[in-house]
């Protein structure tokens, strides 16, 4: 760029969505090689983790689902979700990590927006340096780091985080069929959705668009659906006091019984144990 002088003023609701950065921050992250054996295990996890596995192999297993893990591959655990990971016995994996916080509800939001949720935690990067070199620059003199270098090191991890972000997003752009569904869906989210219903708006087969969203996103449009439900459920409890009846219907489930059941199921708590979770605090 050969210009001189450029400045650029952020706009109210650009300030709105950066609200992230307040409380945005990892407070455990390393580097580990050809880990044999490695392995870990967690019920009720209460931050999330991100993870660049850079050479062999390993395995994340989360919502009942096992996500084969291989070189190129970032993937992400959730709060409260039990996960275990490890590496493959005959290929053990090399990764880098993260423990990390955010108080900002809105950051589940941000991960769904690209794609990244508890059924589809893995982004798959062809450009996995890009993501490797702000670890590597973290971990540099970690030990030894001044406040000021930490509060550095700290921006760049938030930084990293949006690249993978970002990185995702432009990945999630190939089809452009699966793009309007994922449209509609967000636009009626709070709806009774079916497949039929779907094909139907989109004007598409239901057989063609199943095939096409499941080969793209990685889990079904009915999978699909059912995560961004109680994902939008999950959102209700922490943030706002209506009652499970109300939040079972905003979010299209028949009966606050049949809404507490699934939930349970996908975050192994009950409504009203999930919530006090973030009201305790």
């Amino acid at each position: 760029m050969d210009r001189k002088f450029l400045e650029y003023c952020i706009s109210q609701q650009e300030r709105q969505a950066l609200s992230v950065f307040q409380a945005l921050y990892f407070d455990r992250i390393g580097f580990f090689e050809n880990a044999r054996a490695h392995k870990a295990s967690r019920m009720n996890p209460d931050f999330y983790m991100v993870f660049l596995c850079v050479k062999g192999k390993g395995y994340l297993d989360l919502q009942d689902r096992r996500h084969a893990i291989s070189a190129g591959d970032v993937f992400f655990t959730f709060p409260h979700i039990p996960h275990t990971y490890g590496a493959e016995d005959d290929d053990p994996w090399s990764i880098y990590w993260a423990h990390f916080y955010t108080a900002d509800a809105s950051f589940a939001e941000i991960l769904r927006e690209s794609q990244i949720t508890v059924l589809q935690p893995k982004v798959r990067s062809p450009r996995a340096q890009e993501i490797a070199d702000p670890f590597q620059t973290i971990l540099s003199g970690i030990y030894s780091a001044t406040i000021h270098e930490h509060r550095y090191k700290q921006s760049v991890f938030a930084q990293m985080l949006f690249k993978i972000l970002l990185l995702s997003e432009n990945s999630g752009r190939k089809d452009p069929l699966v793009a309007r569904a994922l449209e509609y869906i967000q636009d009626n989210w709070s709806a009774y959705l079916s497949l039929d219903q779907i094909s139907d708006a989109l004007g598409v087969s239901k057989y063609h668009l199943s095939h096409v969203f499941t080969r793209t996103m990685g889990v079904s449009i009915k999978q699909y659906i059912l995560m961004r439900r109680l994902d939008n459920a999950k959102f209700l409890l922490e943030s706002t006091d209506k009652s499970i009846g109300e939040i079972a219907e905003l979010c299209a489930y028949e009966s606050a019984t049949y809404f507490s059941n699934a939930f349970k199921k996908y975050t192994a708590r009950s409504p009203q144990n999930y919530r006090k979770l973030f009201w305790n605090k």
